[in-house]
């Protein structure tokens, strides 16, 4: 019988092994902290249970595309910050650079 959470919570086999992953995970939970924020804070202005983000903050599950421009518009960072890579300005279009809102 198929796991049909794990589809869900958009996981993949190998993400609990992934670096970047575990690397996103700790940058959320470190912008969360940063601003004094509980898990369930987090989580109801996300629309999503607590434990669903205590996945993605453990780099178990990676969270949907959906879910990291949310992130990105209630933490009020940048897609860049939010996966910890610092904006540059080699990106012409600066369509990613660009505060989400």
């Amino acid at each position: 019988m198929r796991d049909t959470r794990a589809n869900d919570l958009g996981s993949s086999e190998a993400a609990g092994r992934d670096p970047l992953l575990r690397s996103l995970g700790r940058r959320i939970a470190t912008l969360r902290k940063a601003r004094k924020w509980h898990r369930a804070h987090l989580a109801r202005r996300l629309g999503v249970p607590r434990t669903r983000l205590a996945f993605w903050e453990r780099g178990q599950y990676q969270p949907p595309l959906s879910m990291l421009l949310a992130l990105g518009r209630v933490l009020e960072v940048s897609i860049e910050e939010l996966v910890g890579e610092e904006p540059t300005d080699n990106n012409p279009s600066g369509a990613m650079s660009a505060r989400i809102s």
